[in-house]
């Protein structure tokens, strides 16, 4: 049995008080922000503790910008400047280091279950919060396009994004797409080589650089075929490569247990992108879509 000291712990943003909290500010205003701010953003999310110790002139040496650009900063968020906005920081990081979040062994299974409705909804609120809208609505254009001209959209993913890919395909079927899910590395790089430049290769990597995601993608971007990449890793090969790279973050630490809620951050977005097509697609009429909805909630065995 675990002991409570090997708890498993989850970073999340406390729901409570979210106006006077500046992690759930920065969050909040993170799509909206320059390229500097989020820079900045994410460097503060991604060294939280790290934060107090440094001047406002090491902190900018660390980012390579003007200590101005981070005063601005501050000033956006509401505060006269760098150190009154480290103050107000490291009071939002303990707070939401002290919440009771962390599972513990001792933890009753209703206890649990109202930990992890906090640990879900924190982080559905993450994924939307942080996702770039002008990328999204890059890969909504592409996926209508091939759609439209009769291009075909390709999912890799391996390990657990395996069965993302293969959620992807059938939800994607749904919305009259022509698609088809690949785990097999062998496979995939077989069918990508006969894709054109009408179809789409979706790739699904949290770490984004698993080696048969990146000889793929080589191979899809030689044939001339669209490529997007989701993964939660913005400095990954296939972030880095991708034609539109949709990067969703993941606040999660690196734990087994909580490996299920990582795959549901990938799936979220996998989602969010089909319902959109779904709505915006001309290509398939309100009775053919009904039809595929009555076939799929109605026939014995698929629902």
């Amino acid at each position: 049995m675990l002991k409570d000291k090997e708890k498993v712990q989850v970073y999340t943003t406390n729901i409570e008080k979210q106006e006077d909290n500046i992690i759930y500010k920065i969050q909040f205003m993170y799509p909206k922000m320059s390229k500097s701010y989020k820079k900045i953003s994410d460097y503060i999310m991604e060294n939280a503790a790290k934060v107090n110790s440094l001047s406002i002139t090491q902190f900018s040496n660390k980012l390579s910008i003007s200590p101005s650009t981070v005063t601005r900063f501050c000033q956006m968020l509401g505060y006269d400047g760098f150190m009154e906005f480290k103050y107000r920081f490291e009071l939002s990081y303990k707070s939401n280091a002290n919440t009771s979040s962390d599972l513990l062994a001792s933890d009753t299974s209703a206890t649990i279950a109202h930990k992890l409705r906090t640990i879900y909804s924190t982080v559905f609120d993450d994924v939307f919060l942080h996702l770039d809208e002008n990328k999204i609505n890059r890969a909504i254009s592409v996926l209508l396009k091939a759609q439209s001209e009769g291009g075909h959209i390709y999912f890799y993913g391996v390990g657990g994004s395996d069965y993302s890919a293969q959620l992807a395909e059938m939800m994607f079927i749904q919305a009259g797409f022509a698609c088809s899910a690949f785990s097999n590395a062998q496979l995939a790089i077989t069918a990508i080589s006969q894709l054109g430049p009408k179809d789409i290769v979706i790739f699904l990597s949290s770490t984004g650089n698993a080696v048969s995601t990146v000889e793929c993608m080589k191979t899809a971007k030689e044939v001339g075929a669209v490529v997007i990449g989701i993964t939660c890793n913005s400095v990954s090969i296939l972030s880095k490569n991708a034609d539109i790279p949709i990067i969703y973050p993941s606040t999660i630490r690196d734990d087994i247990r909580l490996f299920s809620i990582l795959k549901i951050s990938e799936i979220a977005v996998v989602g969010y992108l089909q319902i959109c097509t779904s709505l915006r697609s001309y290509s398939i009429s309100n009775e053919q879509f009904q039809k595929t909805n009555n076939t799929f909630f109605h026939s014995r065995n698929v629902y």
